[in-house]
């Protein structure tokens, strides 16, 4: 999407330029400043390169996690920053090269474009991404660790914001901590000896760690939860230094400090859905005789639709209602075999 923002942007740049020459003069100046060869390739070039640098700002400055944990105000800042460092590396590009029959205009329309453009999808998308958490679509489910007064006011933050994209799933007991405070909570579900159970259990995404607990326990947590894949944070104390190295978020005015983030394998999920698509594609294209025969000896032998809808337990546990694959079809017509042979025998 940046990509095609920028590729986009300068386009639109380039009409403009057009649009603001005279009538008389603009045929020749889209040959001598726009198609000319080397202002052509190198203006490519340069949008390239453009395009290249300001993917790696945005990554640097964390624009594309796919959690939003800063503010609106603090990502559009981020936004214009990472476009306007970009612009400027873009104009110095230009000195050095000594481009000077390419329109500064055009370069000055492109970077004010990218700015107004990228930050305005990014707010359109933080936007549609709150829906969805508020629908408690895409949520993630967290245990606390911990039963104290820091335990309790996140759980209510999580409670009240539902929009930051948390679902709270229970509290874990510390040993050492206050008995009455975990009396007083009423939900908690566990100890640190059943944590990952319980974790697999509620299809747990991420656990905060609220409470002072051992070093050594915390570094046992801490390689469990790398083996299970599931985020880890402490809402701190610094615990021994373990947290020296460990970048600060913010979830809403809590400090947190993460010690593993799950990184998504997205080009590995990429290559299983298209073969998904592929194989299952293929595959109903040469059943697809069968399928008929199948769904006529259903409808001649059974009342109702050839197809049904039943429940499937899905990703997190999620009850869905699909359409039963081909084995249920033949299950059913095996069945009906078996009768009207029995039906003949006898």
């Amino acid at each position: 999407m940046d990509v095609l923002t920028v590729f986009g942007s300068a386009v639109l740049a380039a009409i403009y330029e057009m649009h603001e020459l005279q009538a008389a003069s603009a045929k020749g100046a889209w040959h001598g400043l726009l198609i000319h060869d080397r202002s052509k390739w190198i203006l490519l070039v340069l949008l390239c390169c453009f395009c290249v640098t300001l993917i790696h700002t945005s990554r640097r400055l964390s624009l594309y996690a796919p959690k939003k944990l800063t503010s609106y105000l603090h990502e559009q800042r981020l936004s214009a920053q990472a476009s306007l460092s970009c612009g400027l590396l873009l104009a110095g590009a230009l000195y050095i090269l000594h481009a000077g029959d390419i329109p500064r205009r055009i370069i000055l329309v492109t970077v004010g474009l990218v700015t107004i453009c990228l930050s305005l999808r990014r707010f359109v998308y933080r936007m549609l991404l709150h829906r969805d958490f508020k629908r408690g679509i895409g949520n993630r489910n967290v245990l606390i660790m911990g039963t104290g007064p820091d335990a309790q006011a996140l759980r209510y933050s999580f409670d009240k914001f539902r929009q930051r994209g948390y679902t709270f799933k229970g509290f874990i007991g510390l040993p050492g901590t206050d008995s009455r405070d975990a009396a007083a909570c009423g939900d908690v579900i566990g100890s640190v000896d059943t944590l990952f159970q319980e974790a697999d259990r509620n299809f747990v995404d991420e656990i905060f760690v609220t409470a002072p607990c051992d070093r050594q326990i915390l570094k046992d947590i801490l390689e469990e939860a790398q083996i299970h894949g599931v985020d880890l944070r402490l809402v701190p104390d610094l615990h021994g230094g373990l947290l020296w190295n460990s970048p600060i978020e913010y979830i809403g005015q809590f400090i947190t400090l993460p010690l593993n983030c799950s990184e998504l394998a997205e080009g590995k999920l990429l290559i299983k859905r298209v073969l998904d698509i592929a194989v299952s594609s293929i595959a109903l294209l040469f059943l697809a005789p069968l399928c008929a025969v199948i769904a006529l000896a259903i409808k001649w032998d059974s009342k109702g639709p050839i197809f049904y809808l039943s429940e499937r337990i899905g990703k997190k546990g999620r009850v869905r209602r699909f359409v039963p694959r081909a084995t249920d079809f033949i299950q059913k017509v095996s069945i009906l075999v078996r009768r009207r042979f029995n039906c003949h025998c006898s």
